[in-house]
């Protein structure tokens, strides 16, 4: 029989000070009762065969399954909720589960009503290739003063 454990949601925050071991990139959320998800992690999700998912809930009460892992390390949760799913089997996790509807109410799962969309099946086209002709350059008359007051008169193109 399958059972679901919500997690909660979990949002975006940083840590003051920001811990010395942590790249500067690194990114961190919290749950909505200031529980740190890589301390929350590491000491909750104890059942290896469980599934852990992240999901985009729409009105908190039907959400969409962004990412399904038996491996915890897989998810970031930032500004989605998590649950854990015990009770079913499953090799590929996100193949099963993943865009799957997840209806909070009744703790059941559906399909995508709106599968993705076909990629286009139109071949490439060549790049229209553009020519440009600049149009002709007129001589430029530079006049050169000497020192002795002369000058010359020279035609250039440039």
């Amino acid at each position: 029989m399958m059972q679901i454990r919500n997690h909660g949601e979990w949002t975006p925050y940083k840590p003051k000070p920001f811990p010395k071991e942590a790249p500067p990139n690194a990114l961190f959320c919290s749950n909505q009762s200031g529980v740190d998800w890589y301390d929350y992690s590491r000491i909750t999700f104890i059942d290896p065969n469980s599934i852990k998912m992240t999901v985009m809930m729409d009105s908190g009460v039907n959400g969409i399954v962004m990412a399904a892992n038996k491996d915890v390390s897989f998810l970031f949760p930032q500004n989605l909720t998590v649950i854990e799913v015990f009770g079913v089997q499953s090799t590929d996790p996100q193949k099963d589960f993943g865009r799957k509807i997840y209806h909070s109410a009744n703790g059941t799962f559906s399909d995508d009503p709106a599968p993705p969309l076909p990629l286009p099946q139109n071949k490439p086209t060549a790049p229209e290739i553009i020519t440009f002709t600049p149009p002709p350059i007129e001589p430029q008359r530079i006049v050169v003063m000497n020192l002795d007051g002369s000058s010359n008169v020279t035609a250039a193109k440039f």
